[in-house]
């Protein structure tokens, strides 16, 4: 009996002996820094972020200080830049988003970082006075093109008119843009004295442009082509007519031609269009070409109607000014 009671203790002893140490391990922490950074101060912006590399966190952390500025930005502002002729619009709307605003910050450093386990944290600070300067220094580049462009517009055609009020416009965009960053920074700009100004170049611009006449002429064949950017431009509130009689202030002449096949009964339009912008004295003041494409399985009047509606899209998307060489972007 004493015999069979020390087997069993021994027994009991050399399992537990093997039982291998079951203490937890403590999980690593997220840095308190990451979880509650710190506050911002009249000096310094700060960025939090992770990700599951160092540079991925770096930019989630700059995004950060991006949105906090943004978020500064009111929305009746974003209105405001957005009243002006569609084709310039776009432009105003990128100058105030998070993914443009994170190419003009300055300044920004490391000031902590840590991995835990896969995931990697790091701290960001922007100075504030840094990137006041630098973003002072781009509004001013801007501001100046504005002026010099309202200056010069009463010793220039109609047509130079034109492009030139088109660049102011996308100049007061960026303008714009970056006098809002600058007021989220803190700075002490008149911002409102700025915006009075810009807005009365804009009703200039605006009351020049309506009164510019568009005349587009057409070559042999090219009648649709040229219908279409007539209403083009009417869509933008633009007078524009397409009679061949007439000279306007800006005058596109439209010319090209059309070459159609059949491939295993099935019709292609191949569209080459040339395009020659010109004052109401002949001087040429651009010359633009598109060459499009489109197939039907009927008939080539199908093919070439689609042909003619990927030019028109080509010039949504581009924006009328622009496709027709009267604005600089």
């Amino acid at each position: 009996m004493k015999w069979t009671k020390a087997v069993v203790l021994l027994l009991i002893l050399s399992t537990q002996a093997c039982i291998p140490n079951l203490k937890k391990t403590k999980a690593p922490a997220i840095p308190a820094w990451a979880t509650l950074p710190p506050a911002d101060t009249t000096q310094s912006i700060y960025g939090v972020g992770s990700a599951f590399s160092f540079a991925e966190a770096k930019k989630v952390a700059m995004k950060s200080i991006s949105e906090k500025l943004i978020t500064k930005i009111s929305s009746q502002t974003k209105s405001e830049l957005s009243q002006f002729n569609s084709s310039v619009s776009r432009n105003i709307n990128q100058q105030i988003n998070v993914s443009t605003v994170e190419t003009q910050l300055s300044g920004v450093q490391v000031v902590k970082s840590k991995q835990v386990k896969s995931e990697f944290f790091v701290q960001v600070v922007m100075s504030r006075p840094a990137f006041i300067k630098s973003t002072t220094s781009r509004f001013n580049e801007q501001d100046q093109k504005v002026r010099r462009a309202v200056n010069s517009l009463s010793k220039q055609s109609k047509l130079q008119q034109m492009i030139s009020v088109n660049n102011v416009m996308s100049a007061i965009a960026k303008a714009k843009g970056l006098l809002r960053l600058l007021e989220a920074a803190g700075s002490s700009h008149n911002v409102d004295k700025h915006v009075k100004y810009y807005s009365d170049v804009a009703a200039k611009a605006k009351d020049i442009r309506y009164k510019v006449r568009f005349n587009v002429r057409a070559a042999q064949g090219m009648q649709s082509v040229a219908q279409k950017i007539v209403s083009l431009l009417q869509a933008e509130n633009l007078s524009a007519t397409s009679k061949n009689g007439n000279r306007g202030d800006i005058n596109i002449n439209v010319s090209g031609r059309f070459k159609n096949t059949v491939v295993f009964s099935q019709y292609f339009s191949q569209l080459k269009v040339n395009l020659k912008i010109s004052d109401k004295n002949g001087r040429v003041a651009a010359v633009k070409n598109f060459d499009t494409s489109g197939s039907s399985f009927r008939n080539h009047s199908e093919s070439s109607e689609k042909a003619i509606s990927e030019v028109e899209a080509a010039f949504k998307k581009k924006g009328m000014f622009a496709s027709l060489g009267l604005i600089k972007i």
